[in-house]
């Protein structure tokens, strides 16, 4: 046995072999008397703390050592293991005095003397500075995975709050679309439908799941589909949009005209994405359009037709004259082209610059009195021609819906028109006489001014009665 034991422990007791093993271990030893204060350090210890080899060591030195802030904590942590005669261990960051930052672990343990009070206390100083370096950076390297993993949360969170908001404003879109009267249709860059709204459903006659069948071409008859390619789909590939009027046709082969409005999305690559319309039906349009352009045109054959010259301009601003009917060119001469304007018809109509003035102030005047009651009293005025005749006329006006509508009698034709004016009332009186109706005149003061002789006070029909007022 105490050979064994000699072989075991022999290369231990050599003190060479154990000083390189502890240099190459890195361990500073240190041997520190607790009465004392004295400590005994090894080389490697003086090393570890950037201190010149012998120099004399204490418990005070030891910790003027240590920054402020751990010397009461690495100071309490030496007395709870001398008293409590437990094993003492403690890190600390030093500052060596070339100025660089170091860690150090130190591991003692408490010798008791034959009383077991303790007296000395041992153990080794090592340096953990990479071992604390490679903590700080594994923390910063958690704390910024931890920084970016809570960042990329929060970007989650507004992704879905925007994806929510995004979500809520398609609903409302389609909420409206859906309720919309206007026919809507989006199609594909191909140009196969991809959704109509419900007026475009009834203005058609195709659902949704049938439109997507089709393509938007197909809507429209061939003069159509050359608008479309020619004018349309160019527009919306430069990014413009466009809107017009053009024939459609529906389920049932019936055409249509229709108004639309187009506009499309570019792709990444700036081609062209979805196209979208809105559009609706517009024949009661064109049919009231007709109507009105068939009104105006048998009221000009019927302007055209009086036997007085007949003038229409804008009002209350007057200055722009719209029509002259074909009366007032044959008597007075002068076109549209001749007295576009107020001023033009001033001008030339009164060449006086004296008269001018004086007509324009009546005429004025008339029209601030007349508008009130919509009408302008009659006055006479001397009209140069644009032969060059004077020609003396009573020219009166009214004003309907914006316009001023004049009317002018030429004076110096007044004897050649009693003679119809005649055979007119002659005509009446013929009527009047023979007819079963009672028919009566009235003057603007409300007296009779003629009473036909049908005229039987036990049996007048007032629903039959003719009344005309002169």
């Amino acid at each position: 046995m105490h050979s064994d034991l000699k072989v075991a422990k022999a290369p231990w007791h050599d003190a060479e072999r154990l000083q390189r093993a502890l240099d190459d271990a890195h361990l500073g030893l240190w041997d520190g008397d607790i009465a004392s204060g004295a400590q005994d350090w090894n080389e490697q210890s003086y090393r570890h703390f950037g201190l010149p080899v012998g120099e004399d060591m204490t418990n005070a030195r030891f910790l003027s050592l240590l920054a402020p802030e751990d010397r009461q904590r690495v100071g309490q942590a030496w007395r709870q293991a001398a008293e409590g005669r437990e094993d003492y261990r403690v890190d600390y960051p030093i500052t060596w005095p070339d100025g660089s930052r170091h860690w150090i672990l130190t591991v003692g343990r408490v010798q008791c003397g034959p009383d077991g009070q303790p007296i000395r206390m041992s153990g080794i100083h090592l340096d953990i500075t990479a071992q604390k370096m490679a903590e700080r950076e594994t923390q910063a390297l958690d704390a910024g995975l931890e920084a970016r993993i809570q960042a990329r949360i929060a970007e989650l969170e507004a992704e879905i709050a925007a994806y929510q908001l995004v979500e809520a404003e398609l609903r409302l879109f389609k909420a409206v679309v859906e309720v919309s009267e206007e026919a809507i249709a989006i199609s594909r860059p191909d140009g196969q439908l991809h959704y109509i709204n419900p007026a475009h459903e009834k203005l058609f006659g195709y659902t949704l799941a049938e439109a997507r069948e089709r393509n938007y071409r197909d809507y429209y008859p061939p003069a159509s589909v050359v608008i479309l390619e020619e004018e349309v789909v160019p527009r919306l590939a430069r990014g413009e949009s466009w809107k017009g009027e053009l024939e459609v046709q529906d389920r049932g082969g019936r055409r249509f005209p229709l108004w639309e409005r187009a506009g499309a999305l570019r792709q990444i690559d700036g081609t062209l994405g979805y196209a979208f319309g809105f559009m609706h039906e517009i024949s009661k349009r064109r049919a009231t359009e007709m109507a009105l352009v068939r009104k105006e045109e048998e009221q000009r054959k019927l302007i055209d037709g009086l036997p007085i010259g007949v003038v229409i301009a804008g009002f209350p601003d007057y200055q722009n004259i719209h029509y002259i009917n074909e009366q007032f060119t044959r008597v007075y001469g002068y076109t549209l082209e001749d007295i576009p304007t107020a001023e033009d018809w001033f001008v030339m109509a009164y060449p006086d610059p004296r008269y001018r003035g004086q007509v324009r102030e009546l005429w004025d005047q008339a029209l601030r009195s007349g508008e009130r009651q919509g009408s302008v009293e009659s006055h006479e005025y001397r009209i140069r021609c644009k032969d060059g005749q004077t020609r003396p006329t009573l020219i009166s006006a009214v004003m309907l819906e914006g316009r001023l509508v004049s009317t002018l009698v030429d004076l110096s034709t007044y004897p050649q028109l009693e003679e119809p004016a005649r055979r007119s009332e002659e005509r009446f009186r013929l009527i009047a006489e023979h007819s079963r109706d009672l028919i009566w005149t009235m003057n603007l003061a409300g007296e009779f001014t003629y009473l036909s002789p049908s005229l039987e006070p036990n049996a007048i029909n007032l629903s039959k009665i003719l009344i005309i007022i002169t």
